[in-house]
C-alpha cells in the first residue's frame, strides 16, 4: 500500500489496487507477538510465507488445498 493508493474515511484504510495484478504484491504481513522474529506475510496471489529468523529465510506454508477466490 503506498500513500498514493490509499486513503482512510471514516476509520476503514480503502486500497486502490488496480495494476498490482502485475507484480508480487504483499497483501498482509503481521509481526508475531508471542515469539520474537517471527512474521507472517500474505500476497495477492494467494501465498502464505513465515519467517522465524527476521525475514533471513522465508517459506511458503500456503495450504495445498486452499481454495482459489
Amino acid at each position: 500500500m503506498t500513500r498514493a493508493s490509499s486513503s482512510l474515511r471514516g476509520g476503514a484504510i480503502t486500497i486502490d489496487d488496480s495494476g498490482t495484478e502485475y507484480y508480487d504484491t504483499i497483501f498482509a504481513v503481521a509481526e508475531s507477538p508471542l515469539a520474537k522474529g517471527v512474521i507472517w506475510a500474505g500476497t495477492d496471489d494467494g501465498l502464505v510465507h513465515i519467517t522465524r529468523d527476521a525475514g533471513q529465510n522465508w517459506i511458503n506454508i500456503t495450504p495445498k488445498d486452499l481454495p482459489r477466490i
